[in-house]
């Protein structure tokens, strides 16, 4: 192989070029997106000159990994042909063209948005444009050498449950050849057979005894080879494979015959510089081994083609991968032509990888109107066809929000996206769709849904602010004009508002959005391990990226607040304590009840080991795979002060799991609530206190914070005894239940309050103000009687 990464000639323009001659005035490193360097722009010119030594017994061929999006490629002035579509591989054989020293031009247009309505673009362009436009050669291109003959597709179904291996392929022309096959563990030759072959295709079946199976737990792989041989070895194919087995079965996830319970997370695959293209193979690495450090057993690749690297490595280390379709936005002949093409271009080129595991058609019926049977009936379509041709995978018809729904699929998945101020609402939706009372199939009368298909929840998240902002490419970008998705002058707004009177900087308080991000994070998958039904989730989303801080890690792939915590929530093993209040009187009785999921392989007795205060007790528990355990416990709030309560799983001295659970403990006290100093404010509306002017706002609509998150925070010195370091978690929900927020035009000091975003809105729950020459405090915080945060509230501010 002749790699032509590198420095390539360039020009853009506006225009469509029609004159190549003496208009390169610019160079670009190729394999990148223009707009890594440049401003994009609908036309662009690329030119390569190179040398080879040929060999005239030989045949080669031109490889662009991906070219976004119609690219015409030329060799020495000879038109080779055309490619649309942005995501896929293609080739020309240039073997009659080819002289010892070479000129390639490549022309790219990278389509107007209203024509890109048509085209398959993912999340980089169309309407609407979530993450900036991508054009031009993004992936390598590179030189191969073939015989005159030589295997043309290849197709690998290795089955550890049937001790089998199938291989099915064709050759690029009809002849009468010899193909050997060689599959070996390591150095240990496990077959090793020839075959005569008198036509182009060609299927070869085999038993293989004492193999070990791939899985993201042991990444077992055998390499594969296969000689087309005529007198001599005249092409050679190679392959890493892994024998493998996924099922849905009866409401479960089988991976080779176990049950599992999948932990993902929603991977967009842009980078921070280099935008759709993957910087080094190191880099995929180390985001894939924190994927894995997390408790992460799979990736959901969105609505990207990932990198043919993306799945090299996904067998290596043992991570289970989903692969989508990129969506179109209208559906038409055109369109729905690149699509199936790209499908089968996806299928062609990832078809071999054991850890590609699941496939979606349709996400969130992007591009596709439900409500239009010609358009179910096609969606429908598209299901079958990838089933009969995908291999041993599982199929998505549609990833399912809002209204939209499946027809049939092998999975029943669902987005749902709530913050951890409606945590009510979060357990009321788990609640609804495990039972069955919300629909997630068709009601037009064409559902294939049969009831088993295994539940998950497949898109969920919020958001937590990175520290660390330098250094990436489109801040400044907002997504459908709403400003509080613009970072750029996030560090300038932090200033200017109330939160930097009690947080000392702008990264002290990304911090706080972050370990908010964790505890929604951690009560919701607690939540979902609570119901035997959801079999697994991907959480939206693996990095930050642009606008969108929801990831677990930043752009860059740095670490967020509570990682080395995941692993324990990304569990196999989960310890889910619940409790009734999380706030208590000193000498009151703190009952917990302890649920225990299992998904491990670990079965029998177990010690349950709860400390708490200082003291240690142990509980004999009985875990069984796929069964949930209750265990209730009851404890003495014996010293005032915000604490924990550990637990623990453990098998002699390995622990195998542990949580926790943050309690208030407070001295006995009720205070009454002085109503000439406090003015709780309990409807929306406009209110006037003197001078100051103060609207008052549900918090619905965009305000609810359940796509664009809200940060609540509490000054950390007034409320030192309410929350370590301003953050605002279970212990003190029960306050904002009016969901009512006061903006205050006039002089005022807000010392519990909210913000949307990347720090827009300086929003007050409670807040100091002057009217004449006394000070008044106004709150829509719900200030109770006999509750210890409340009765804390009034003293600090009394």
């Amino acid at each position: 192989m002749l790699s032509l990464n590198g420095t390539w000639k360039f020009f853009t323009s506006e225009n469509e070029i029609k004159n190549f001659k003496g208009i390169f005035e610019d160079q670009i490193e190729i394999p990148s997106c223009v707009e890594e360097f440049f401003d994009h722009k609908k036309y662009m010119l690329f030119k390569k000159d190179f040398a080879i030594d040929f060999d005239p017994q030989k045949r080669y061929f031109l490889n662009f990994d991906a070219v976004d999006y119609h690219a015409d490629i030329f060799i020495n002035g000879n038109f080779l042909g055309s490619h649309d579509g942005g995501y896929t591989p293609f080739s020309f054989d240039i073997t009659k063209f080819l002289k010892k020293e070479n000129e390639i031009i490549v022309q790219v247009h990278d389509l107007e948005e209203e024509m890109a309505t048509e085209i398959l673009h993912g999340k980089q362009n169309g309407i609407p444009n979530w993450y900036g436009n991508i054009s031009g050669i993004w992936r390598d291109v590179y030189i191969t050498e073939k015989g005159r003959n030589f295997f043309d597709e290849l197709y690998v179904d290795a089955s550890y449950l049937k001790h089998s291996l199938k291989i099915h392929g064709s050759l690029e022309d009809k002849a009468n050849s010899k193909i050997r096959v060689i599959l070996k563990d390591e150095e240990k030759v496990l077959i090793d057979k020839s075959y005569l072959l008198d036509s182009k295709n060609f299927i070869f079946e085999f038993s293989v005894d004492k193999i070990d199976p791939w899985s993201f737990d042991n990444p077992k792989l055998y390499s594969l080879q296969l000689e087309l041989i005529e007198d001599k070895v005249i092409d050679l194919w190679e392959s890493k494979i892994g024998f493998r087995d996924i099922e849905s079965v009866n409401g479960k996830i089988l991976l080779n015959g176990k049950e599992i319970f999948i932990r993902g997370a929603l991977d967009q695959d842009f980078y921070p510089v280099t935008l759709y293209t993957t910087p080094s193979i190191s880099y995929l690495r180390d985001e894939f081994l924190k994927a894995k450090q997390m408790g992460l057993n799979l990736l959901r690749c969105h609505i990207k083609v990932p990198d043919k690297r993306y799945l090299d490595l996904a067998d290596e280390v043992g991570l289970l991968i989903w692969e989508e379709v990129p969506n179109f936005d209208r559906f038409s002949e055109k369109s729905i032509r690149e699509y199936e093409k790209t499908l089968f271009e996806i299928i062609k080129r990832d078809y071999n990888h054991p850890s590609f595991v699941i496939f979606t058609i349709i996400n969130e019926s992007w591009g596709v109107d439900l409500s239009k049977e010609e358009q179910r009936e096609w969606m429908n379509e598209m299901y079958s066809k990838s089933k009969g041709i995908i291999g041993n995978r599982l199929v998505v018809d549609n990833s399912a929000c809002c209204n939209n729904f499946h027809i049939e699929s092998d999975l029943n998945d669902f987005h749902f996206y709530k913050s951890l101020d409606h945590f009510e609402d979060w357990n009321s939706d788990l609640s609804r769709f495990v039972s069955g009372t919300f629909k997630t199939f068709s009601t037009y009368g064409d559902s294939k849904e049969n009831g088993q298909e295994p539940k998950m929840i497949s898109e969920f998240g919020v958001w937590g602010l990175p520290a660390f902002i330098r250094d990436v490419k489109r801040m400044d970008r907002s997504f459908r004009d709403i400003k509080e998705t613009i970072p750029n002058g996030v560090e300038d707004r932090f200033l200017n508002s109330s939160i930097s009177k009690h947080f000392k900087n702008y990264e002290e308080f990304a911090i706080l959005t972050q370990r908010e991000q964790f505890n929604a994070l951690k009560y919701q998958i607690e939540e979902m391990r609570l119901h035997n039904e959801i079999k697994g989730y991907v959480i939206t989303e693996f990095t930050d990226i642009c606008w969108e801080a929801n990831g677990l890690l930043d752009m860059h792939r740095r670490l967020k607040w509570g990682f080395e915590l995941l692993k324990w929530i990304n569990s196999d093993i989960i310890i889910i304590p619940r409790l009734k209040r999380y706030n208590f009187y000193k000498g009151e009785k703190i009952d917990v009840d302890i649920a225990i999921s299992n998904y491990s392989d670990v079965s029998g007795k177990f010690d349950l080991v709860i400390n708490f205060d200082g003291d240690e007790m142990t509980k004999e528990v009985n875990l069984s795979k796929g069964k949930i355990v209750h265990i209730e416990e009851t404890l003495t709030a014996k010293e005032a002060k915000l604490t924990k309560i550990w637990f623990k799983i453990k098998n002699k001295r390995e622990v195998l799991s542990q949580n926790y659970v943050e309690i208030g403990i407070f001295e006995n006290g009720k205070r009454i609530l002085d109503k000439s100093k406090f003015v709780c404010i309990e409807n929306p509306g406009e209110y006037l206190f003197g001078e100051t002017k103060v609207e008052v706002l549900k918090k619905e609509g965009f305000l609810d914070g359940n796509w664009i998150s809200n940060f609540n925070w509490m000054d950390p010195k007034t409320f030192s005894d309410l929350s370590e370091n301003g953050v605002v978690d279970m212990r003190h929900l029960h306050l904002l239940k009016n969901d009512l927020l006061m903006l205050i035009d006039g002089p005022v000091e807000i010392l519990f309050g909210t913000t949307y975003g990347w720090i827009y809105g300086d929003f007050a729950y409670l807040a100091k103000i002057r009217k004449k020459n006394e000070e008044i405090i106004l709150t829509t915080l719900v200030l109770q009687d006999n509750d210890p945060p409340s009765s804390k509230i009034i003293e600090n501010l009394s």
